[in-house]
């Protein structure tokens, strides 16, 4: 399926989790597709973040930081490149939607949506695992795509996003990376300081 929209000239977004070996998931996808656009956010280690750069960005990932993405990511869709980005940390209710995510309600960032819909890009999620720690498995999602300008296509696209996302997890749960505050809109009672 990627093969087939990228013969079409077609930009793809690709989203993925905190979940496996992000950081190899990455690097494989860069090594079969460039240019690729990726968003980061800096380590709270500021000794570490050079190194961890520079290793990204050994694999020909375009890097832009998290802050003002969204410039870059619209210019590399434009331009018909992919972009990639990483869809499971909390977002608020200015930046986001409320979906339903295991059970609960939450916001979860429409960018991808937003994005499809403006580039008519598909978006594919991508989870990567692994059984013996050796070799490793790449799951790429059934597309979606957002072909109608109303609200409701973006809030569709993006519970779907969001469903694709629960089922991985469900699936393989140790390797879901889960340290952020995902349904700190909804339940501020479990992250206020005690």
């Amino acid at each position: 399926m990627v093969d087939l929209y990228l013969s079409q000239n077609r930009p793809i977004i690709f989203i993925s989790a905190h979940h496996g070996n992000w950081e190899i998931g990455a690097a494989s996808l860069a090594a079969l597709i460039t240019p690729i656009t990726s968003i980061y956010k800096g380590l709270d280690n500021d000794a570490f973040n050079p190194y961890l750069l520079e290793a990204r960005s050994r694999h020909r990932l375009n890097l832009v930081e998290k802050n003002g993405a969204i410039k870059h990511l619209a210019r590399a869709l434009k331009n018909n490149q992919c972009v990639s980005l990483l869809i499971d940390q909390s977002s608020n209710v200015k930046s986001g939607v409320k979906v339903n995510f295991f059970n609960h309600p939450t916001y979860h960032t429409s960018a991808a949506a937003q994005l499809s819909r403006k580039y008519k890009a598909p978006i594919i999620g991508l989870y990567i695992y692994t059984d013996d720690e050796e070799n490793y498995t790449i799951r790429f999602v059934e597309p979606i795509e957002v072909h109608t300008e109303d609200e409701a296509s973006i809030l569709d696209a993006t519970q779907r996003q969001v469903d694709d996302l629960e089922k991985v997890i469900r699936e393989h749960p140790k390797y879901w990376f889960w340290c952020h505050k995902r349904w700190k809109s909804e339940y501020q009672e479990i992250y206020s300081a005690r």
